[in-house]
């Protein structure tokens, strides 16, 4: 049986394949095109029914991804969030600032950004272990929300263009709207009549200081145990997934594998946190 390329080898050596996936990205996009008019009419209604008026855009952007069915997993969503939170966090200062930003499809503020900067320093303290921790943290809980969109989404791409929208607060003055679409195409070509997944995300993430206030009484510490109980959860259904015969092995082993760095990591981050808090 001959050995299926992925999306890497082709894309890395094959004109035609890259002409193919900017087709299919314009499909996706068009198909998605009311995606920035919800997001922007979502935000107004938040922050008009939250009597909120000091707003501040921290970031926006768009971006797309190609998996193959057969390796469906939640590592390049967990990249594009980390190029943001690197893009945000590290700041222009970073020589990475560029690509990070360009990898992220972001358009980052940064006169916003340093003052959710100072609101994070005031809240958990300025030492690196405890900015690692509110960086981390943050961009747990972006990866959180869209990865549960994109499990919700199950089965339902295989035949059909499906879309959803959520809002969340990310705690400290932050709150994310995004929207993600997705699609699925084969093509005899490239992958043997295989199912490609396309997903776009379109998002802002913007900030407060009013909001902030309203929400210091929630330590970042007890955030963090509340996010690694829902990553544990997650990464129990995924097991059950598995024993339902709902994803195969080596889907579990992706899947899970990102889970447990998050997990690790975050209770690297809690412990740090406690270690600066009794110092």
């Amino acid at each position: 049986m001959g050995h299926t390329p992925t999306i890497h080898d082709l894309t890395q050596k094959n004109e035609e394949f890259k002409a193919y996936l900017d087709h299919l990205a314009n499909d996706l996009k068009e198909k998605a095109k009311g995606d920035t008019a919800q997001v922007a009419a979502a935000r107004e209604q938040f922050y008009k029914q939250s009597k909120i008026d000091d707003r501040l855009e921290l970031l926006s952007g768009q971006s797309t991804e190609f998996q193959q069915i057969a390796e469906l997993s939640f590592d390049n969503l967990k990249k594009i969030i980390d190029a943001i939170s690197k893009a945000v966090f590290a700041g222009t200062e970073d020589p990475n600032y560029e690509a990070n930003a360009a990898e992220a499809g972001a358009k980052v503020k940064q006169d916003t950004a340093d003052k959710v900067k100072k609101t994070a320093e005031k809240a958990v303290g300025a030492g690196a272990a405890s900015m690692e921790a509110f960086e981390g943290f943050i961009a747990g809980k972006v990866f959180d929300v869209i990865s549960s969109v994109m499990t919700s989404f199950g089965g339902s791409i295989s035949t059909n263009y499906t879309s959803e929208f959520k809002q969340e607060s990310l705690g400290y003055g932050l709150q994310m709207f995004v929207s993600i679409a997705a699609d699925s195409y084969r093509s005899n070509s490239f992958f043997n009549n295989d199912a490609i997944y396309e997903y776009r995300y379109t998002y802002e993430i913007w900030y407060s200081d009013a909001q902030a206030e309203r929400e210091s009484h929630v330590g970042l510490a007890k955030l963090y145990e509340d996010r690694l109980a829902n990553f544990e959860k997650r990464a129990g259904e995924l097991a059950d997934q598995l024993g339902n015969g709902e994803i195969d092995g080596d889907a579990y082993e992706r899947q899970s594998a990102v889970y447990d760095r998050l997990i690790a990591d975050g209770r690297k981050n809690l412990a740090a946190l406690h270690s600066a808090a009794s110092a």
